[in-house]
C-alpha cells in the first residue's frame, strides 16, 4: 500500500520509520529549502540591482569621463592658445632685441671699418706724399747736381774761350808788331774798320797773316803822318780786341747756357715721364669702355672644339700650373724698364678678374708696385704669367722687418718683370 505525504506518494512497508518523526524532519527540510529559496530570491534581486547599480555606475563614470575629457581638451586647447600666444609674443620681444643689438654690432662694426678707412687713406695719403717728396728731392738733387756739372762744364768752357780769345789777342799783337815792323804802305798802315762779330765759336777763328809790303816802301814811313798811323795801329787793335771780347763771350754764354738750362730740364722731365705718362694712362683707362672680364677655367673642364680659337680676353689655365696658391693682400713689384701702355693693360686685366681688387698702387721698390686683394684662394703667379705682358712672374720674399712699407710687414710679394715692347 502507499500513503500520500507532501504532495507525494510513499510505499509503507513493514518494518519502518516513526511517521511523525519523519514527517517533523521532512517539514523541518521543506521549512529550510523555503527559507533557502526566499534568500536566494533576495540574493538575485541584491545582485540584479548590484548590476544594475555598477552598470549605472558605469554609464555615469563614462559620462564623467567624456566630460571630464572634454573639458580637458577645452583646457588644453586654451592652455595652448595662450601658449602659443605668449610663445609669439616672447619670440618677437626676442626677435627685436636681436635685432637691436644685430644693428648695433652692424653700426659698431661698420663705425669701425669707416674708422680704418679713414685711417688707410690717411696712411695712403701720407705715403704718396712721402713717395711725392722723395721723388721731387730725388729729381731736386739730380737736377741741382746737372746744373752744378754744367755750370762746372760752362765755366770750363769760358775758360778755355777766354784763354783762346788770350792765345789770339797776344798772337795778334805779334803778328801786328812784325808786320809793324816790315815794311808797310800808307794804304796797309790805314785805320782798319771795327772786326765783326762772326757766327762762328772763338775756337775756330782764325787771324791771317799780315801780307809782307814791298821792302822799297820803307822809306815811305819815315814822314810824320806815317808814323802817326803807326802809333795808332796799336790803339785801334786793342780797341777791335776789347769789342770783339765782350761780344765773345756774351755769344759763348748765350749759346751755352741755354743748352744747360735745356739738359738740366730733361733730365729732370726724363724722371718724371714714366709716372707723368703713367697718370694719363691711368686716367685714360678710367674713361675707357671697361674691357670685357677674363674667364678662368681649369684644363679639365675645357674643350675647344676643332677649327674654334679661344675668345682673346679669355685666359687659359694650362694643366701643369703650379699648385702655390695665393689670398688676401699681395704686393706686385713690377721691375724696371716700365711701359706705361703694358702698366695699363696689366691693370685693366687685374681689375676686370673675378676676385681680384686692387686696393694701391704707386712708385716703389725702384719700379712700380700694385697692391692686390685676393677674395679666394687662386694662382696668382699662373695667371699673371698668361697675360703678353708679362715675361716673368717670381714669388718674392720680403725680409719681414718692413722696409718697403711700415703697413706691410710680412706682406707676399711677387717680382714682376715686363715684355720688351719693339
Amino acid at each position: 500500500m502507499a500513503r500520500q505525504l507532501w504532495g507525494r506518494d510513499f510505499d509503507i512497508v513493514k518494518e519502518g520509520l516513526d511517521e511523525s518523526q519523519v514527517a517533523m524532519f521532512i517539514t523541518e527540510l521543506i521549512g529550510e529549502r523555503d527559507d533557502l529559496l526566499h534568500r536566494q530570491d533576495h540574493l538575485d534581486s541584491l545582485t540584479k540591482l548590484a548590476e544594475r547599480t555598477v552598470a549605472e555606475a558605469d554609464k555615469l563614470a563614462a559620462d564623467i569621463r567624456k566630460e571630464i575629457e572634454e573639458e580637458s581638451r577645452a583646457q588644453a586647447a586654451m592652455i595652448l592658445a595662450q601658449a602659443e600666444k605668449e610663445a609669439q609674443e616672447l619670440m618677437e620681444q626676442k626677435q627685436a632685441e636681436i635685432l637691436a643689438v644685430a644693428n648695433k654690432e652692424a653700426q659698431e662694426v661698420r663705425d669701425r671699418a669707416q674708422q680704418e678707412a679713414a685711417v688707410i687713406r690717411d696712411r695712403a695719403q701720407q705715403e704718396v706724399e712721402h713717395l711725392v717728396n722723395q721723388q721731387q728731392q730725388r729729381v731736386q738733387e739730380e737736377v741741382k747736381e746737372m746744373a752744378q756739372k754744367l755750370h762746372s762744364q760752362l765755366m770750363a768752357g769760358l775758360k778755355g774761350v777766354t784763354e783762346q780769345a788770350t792765345a789770339l789777342q797776344a798772337e795778334w799783337e805779334s803778328k801786328l808788331s812784325v808786320s809793324l815792323e816790315g815794311s808797310l804802305s800808307p794804304a796797309s798802315i790805314s785805320p782798319s774798320p771795327s772786326v765783326p762779330v762772326t757766327e762762328e765759336p772763338i775756337a775756330e777763328m782764325t787771324v791771317p797773316d799780315a801780307p809782307e809790303e814791298p821792302v822799297e816802301k820803307k822809306a815811305v814811313l819815315d814822314t810824320p803822318e806815317a808814323e802817326a798811323q803807326v802809333e795808332s795801329k796799336p790803339q785801334e787793335e786793342e780797341k777791335t780786341k776789347a769789342e770783339l771780347k765782350p761780344q765773345t763771350e756774351e755769344k759763348a754764354q748765350t749759346e751755352v747756357k741755354p743748352k744747360a738750362e735745356a739738359g738740366a730740364k730733361a733730365e729732370a722731365k726724363n724722371d718724371n715721364n714714366i709716372f707723368e705718362q703713367l697718370e694719363q694712362a691711368w686716367g685714360n683707362a678710367d674713361m675707357a669702355e671697361p674691357a670685357d672680364k677674363p674667364e678662368v677655367a681649369p684644363a679639365e673642364a675645357i674643350s675647344q672644339p676643332e677649327g674654334e680659337t679661344a675668345d682673346k680676353t679669355t685666359v687659359v689655365l694650362d694643366g701643369d700650373m703650379s699648385s702655390a696658391t695665393y689670398e688676401g693682400r699681395v704686393a706686385l713689384d713690377i721691375l724696371p724698364p716700365l711701359s706705361p701702355n703694358q702698366l695699363v693693360e696689366i691693370q685693366r686685366y687685374l681689375r676686370d678678374w673675378p676676385g681680384i681688387g686692387i686696393i694701391e698702387l704707386g712708385p716703389g721698390n725702384g719700379g712700380y708696385s700694385i697692391t692686390l686683394s685676393l677674395d679666394k684662394p687662386m694662382p696668382l703667379i699662373d695667371i699673371l704669367e698668361q697675360l703678353p705682358d708679362i715675361e716673368t712672374a717670381e714669388e718674392r720674399v720680403d725680409s719681414g722687418d718692413g722696409r718697403d712699407a711700415p703697413d706691410k710687414k710680412g706682406l707676399k710679394r711677387i717680382a714682376i718683370t715686363l715684355c720688351r715692347t719693339k
